[in-house]
């Protein structure tokens, strides 16, 4: 797990760096309005996700279930039926971009050359979250395999690719049509990429057209239904805020809470980089009938860690968000700090259940969050559209703030504990309590040091995040871990200092050898 989560990590990096890089100069090279199109328009798009009807998590469980089980016919079947299924909601997703490209234009009052231009990135964005479905598919198939390096070698090497055409396009004054062209041949070669790197992990794999199975079909179906009713509960969550402020602010007030959505997001998906790797260990031990004991202790090592990783990152956004805003985009978007700072209150208690998520996925016990995600789904964007109206964006942010806490504070730890048959003074004591002790005593230090509200430059920054980073590792170390868990951290990195070092001892002697050989035979 821990290798699995290192590997997203690095996959996370590199994207969450090329789209910080990327950020400011779109906006200064397109302009408000033109960005606020762009990201318009991805915030459509990202809806297509919902088509997915919850496969994507369905076949990275099924996956690991039928590699933990040893089954091998099952792992065939359960990739060919999951392709099976999401051609044809590719196909949909195709069918429903022509009907928005005629529709949401008029939505938001877009006419003109405005409307020409949303239309056609809307098209072709849309073909290429098509082709990505089926891309994330082959990459879930990876994941379920427990090959998480091979997944994120497909993201960087895309990631890079798709952003090297990106600036290209702008160099060559191609505008949002040109970037979304550059977004649409990435798609492409990452399908293809994704297809060779399975064919490298798994040679044995085969399709056959007589894996297709009803009853498989309807397995799959079945628990993805309420994955999917989770999705749908989670695009409430996070990716309404655009039309929200669409409606009822305006398109040029998108630029600035789009800054501080994208700060938060890359802390989602750095926290829920480890979800991945949690879901298949955890649906693995399932696989293999592991004792009930084994994954409550599962869970609270796991919120242990997520835990402190949620605090460590939030808070060094609380701490420094503002800061770095006025150096990565400006100081005109100062304003993105107010929804910045209510947003990563709110994610930072989310994200610390994130083994919760992936213990009731394992369990197929996921039907009641289904439900509870709908329902905050649907407060957010109740009290977003209601706040809104006499609190702008920062409204907005505690629209989607206050349900999430309420949600994943209370609802979901009771729940989850429930049915591990956990008593919650142990999640308390065990899981969640070293950790809050931690944040309470970096904050204090943190502020004697004098950290918060800080003007400097980009150097000083950097140095405050490091003496910042140093003193809550050193922290989470002593404080936030068990004797048992400092045991194993020292230990695993005491194996990979062993592993790296006999790669190199073999690599030299394999390029000794080599050298030897070449040099006889010229002689």
């Amino acid at each position: 797990m821990i290798r699995s989560s290192l590997s997203n990590w690095l996959g996370l990096f590199v994207t969450g760096v090329i789209n910080l890089i990327l950020t400011p100069i779109l906006i200064h090279r397109l302009g408000d309005f033109r960005y606020g199109i762009w990201i318009l328009v991805f915030s459509v798009v990202s809806y297509y996700g919902l088509l997915d009807l919850g496969m994507y998590t369905t076949a990275l469980r099924f996956v690991a279930q039928a590699r933990g089980e040893g089954d091998r016919q099952r792992l065939n079947q359960v990739l060919a039926n999951s392709l099976a299924i999401t051609s044809i909601l590719a196909v949909v997703a195709m069918l429903v971009t022509g009907l928005l490209v005629w529709l949401v234009p008029h939505f938001f009052g877009l006419s003109g050359a405005s409307r020409h231009l949303f239309r056609s990135v809307l098209l072709l964005l849309g073909m290429s979250v098509a082709i990505t479905s089926l891309s994330q598919m082959l990459g879930n198939y990876l994941c379920g395999l427990d090959r998480f390096e091979l997944f994120n070698l497909a993201r960087i090497v895309c990631s890079i690719l798709r952003a090297f055409m990106m600036l290209l396009a702008l160099k060559w004054g191609q505008g949002l049509t040109g970037l979304a062209w550059a977004t649409l041949i990435a798609s492409l070669i990452s399908l293809l990429l994704h297809w060779y790197l399975i064919r490298r992990a798994d040679p044995l794999l085969t399709i056959q057209r007589s894996y297709a199975s009803w009853s498989r079909v309807r397995e799959l179906m079945g628990f993805g239904f309420f994955s999917f009713l989770t999705t749908v509960g989670n695009y409430g969550r996070f990716y309404l805020d655009s039309l929200v402020i669409a409606r009822v602010l305006t398109v040029a007030l998108i630029t600035p809470f789009s800054i501080a959505g994208q700060i938060v997001e890359y802390f989602r998906v750095i926290v829920q980089g480890v979800m991945s790797p949690m879901i298949t260990s955890f649906s693995s031990m399932v696989g293999k009938k592991c004792n009930p004991e084994d994954l409550q202790e599962g869970l609270l090592k796991t919120t242990r860690f997520t835990s402190l990783l949620s605090l460590f990152v939030g808070s060094l956004l609380l701490l420094n968000g503002q800061t770095f805003i006025r150096l990565w985009v400006g100081d005109r978007f100062l304003q993105s700090y107010g929804p910045l700072a209510i947003l990563t209150i709110a994610y930072t208690i989310m994200l610390a259940q994130v083994p919760s998520n992936a213990v009731l996925y394992a369990l197929n016990r996921h039907r009641v969050m289904a439900a509870w995600t709908l329902g905050e789904g649907l407060a957010n964007v109740a009290l977003s559209v209601y706040l809104a109206r006499n609190h702008g964006l920062v409204g907005v942010a505690l629209g989607t703030a206050i349900p999430m806490v309420f949600v994943t504070a209370l609802v979901q730890p009771w729940y989850v504990l429930r049915q591990l048959r956990l008593s919650a003074w142990a999640y308390l004591s065990r899981a969640v309590a070293r950790a809050t002790a931690v944040a309470v005593v970096f904050f204090v230090l943190s502020q004697l040091g004098g950290s918060v509200g800080s003007t400097s430059g980009l150097l000083a920054l950097m140095c405050r995040v490091v003496w910042q980073s140093i003193l809550f590792l050193l922290l989470a170390f002593f404080m936030g871990l068990t004797g048992e868990d400092r045991r194993l951290c020292l230990d695993y990195c005491g194996r990979f200092t062993i592993l790296r070092r006999q790669e190199v001892n073999q690599t030299a002697r394999e390029g000794s050898g080599r050298l030897g050989f070449d040099g006889g035979k010229q002689l």
